[in-house]
């Protein structure tokens, strides 16, 4: 082994216990990367299992800024996993290779390991804060969402300030690499080849867990981080499987009329005194019209076009819970400080021609109370309002009542942190 080499595992050692002395959530995930030094890789290299750190990458980074240097390199590569990045076949590899790089690189800017010169640090602040001003904060989809805005030769462009390591050995890949042996370059390959469908979901699988297990650990630790962690990896609540629930089917027993028999009614009493041949029908196909209603906050930070395919959704699987026995109308409020529209919807017609011009009204601050006020109000006059449900950022004025039938608050964005009252429901949805 040569004086590099040798070099070069020194400084690995020393990167990876010191980091995991500082950051004790990182340190089992470090260990699991198995970091090796290699030849080729432009910094660092993984495909999950094992990750490898270019011998002159770890020698000359050490020599310019210290052992810390290599730190940015080792928590990039672990990063990528612990987002489960290398496991995602994709069509648009440059697209996708940015944007997981903006998050990863999000995360080690804010853990105060920043790479690159002072150019490069500004660039990444300024894309973290287009972000966080459209989209309201960084994380896979939202930077996601950002890159699908960007030109090839943006992406091209604004990717050398983001790269760290190198993804050819992720899912779909395949690329050589080298690795010093008794003296020589001895070629290796960590790259997923054709076919190893099987290995990529295993690994898929156990890093995903791995992760769920350390959002936990890190708790008020790295709050983005957890944030971030937790909108990846944490099951999503299905909020169509949920309304499903949410509502409850009740039924009314009433007399038919229309199908009650007078005839042989009248019979029977006349000719055996009270005994009537026939006895009334318990059932028809009356029943209780219920209300569902659907709050929308206007305050400025939900979007429309976002809520309006959310709307859509919802009222057709209202529509496919109907049975001839069963009517839903839909009342739909937009809210910001006070309501600026309500409509009552009770068919399909109604709704597409609600929609066709349909738009956010307001944009002041958020008060929830106006639209508990209106539905109390309507209940109390004799209005069936079975639930609402409350789609919103979660910041705002709550009530402090109970109110007089269930609620649940739809969180946009998969908010974690935001505490909705104790009486309500809350799940996160992300546009």
């Amino acid at each position: 082994m040569d004086k590099m080499i040798e070099l070069a595992n020194e400084i690995l050692s020393t990167a990876i216990l010191n980091l995991s002395g500082e950051f004790t959530y990182f340190a089992y995930p470090i260990g699991l990367m198995n970091f090796q030094i290699a030849d080729g890789a432009e910094r660092v290299v993984t495909n999950g299992k094992t990750a490898y750190i270019d011998k002159n990458y770890a020698v000359e980074t050490t020599a310019e800024k210290g052992v810390v240097g290599v730190y940015t390199a080792i928590l990039h590569a672990t990063l990528h996993c612990l987002f489960t990045h290398p496991f995602s076949y994709v069509e648009n590899q440059k697209e996708y290779d940015l944007s997981t790089d903006i998050v990863v690189g999000y995360i080690t800017d804010g853990l105060g390991y920043p790479f690159g010169d002072k150019t490069s640090q500004n660039k990444r602040k300024a894309v973290y804060k287009s972000i966080i001003d459209a989209y309201g904060g960084v994380s896979d989809a939202n930077a996601s969402k950002f890159c699908k805005t960007l030109q090839l030769d943006e992406i091209e462009s604004l990717s050398k300030f983001f790269t760290v390591c190198d993804h050819g050995a992720w899912a779909g890949r395949r690329q050589e690499y080298c690795r010093e042996e008794n003296g020589e370059d001895t070629p290796i390959s960590i790259s997923f080849s054709l076919g190893e469908e099987e290995k990529v979901e295993d690994l898929l699988s156990a890093w995903k867990t791995l992760s769920q297990t350390l959002i936990p650990q890190i708790g008020k630790l790295n709050p983005e981080l957890k944030r971030a962690l937790s909108l990846k990896v944490c099951p999503k609540t299905n909020y169509k499987s949920f309304l499903r629930s949410f509502l409850r089917r009740k039924e009314r027993v009433l007399q038919n009329d229309e199908e009650f028999d007078y005839i042989a009614y009248y019979y029977g009493l006349r000719e055996y005194g009270n005994m009537p041949l026939i006895e009334g029908l318990e059932t028809s196909d009356d029943r209780d019209y219920s209300e569902i209603a659907f709050a929308v906050d206007t305050s400025g930070s939900t979007d429309g076009e976002p809520i309006k395919k959310l709307l859509e959704e919802v009222f057709s699987m209202l529509k496919s819970m109907e049975t001839g026995l069963k009517k839903y109308a839909v009342r739909i409020i937009q809210c910001d400080l006070k309501i600026q529209r309500e409509d009552l919807i009770k068919s399909s017609d109604e709704f597409s021609k609600m929609l066709e011009n349909y738009q956010l009204l307001g944009g002041g601050g958020t008060d929830f109370n106006p639209v508990f006020k209106r539905l109390t109000e309507l209940k109390k006059k004799g209005v069936k309002i079975e639930g609402l449900i409350y789609f919103t950022d979660g910041v705002g004025v709550y009530p402090s009542e109970i109110p007089p039938f269930k609620t649940c608050f739809a969180i946009l964005g998969n908010e974690n942190d935001v505490q909705v009252p104790h009486f309500a429901y809350k799940i996160n949805i992300e546009v």
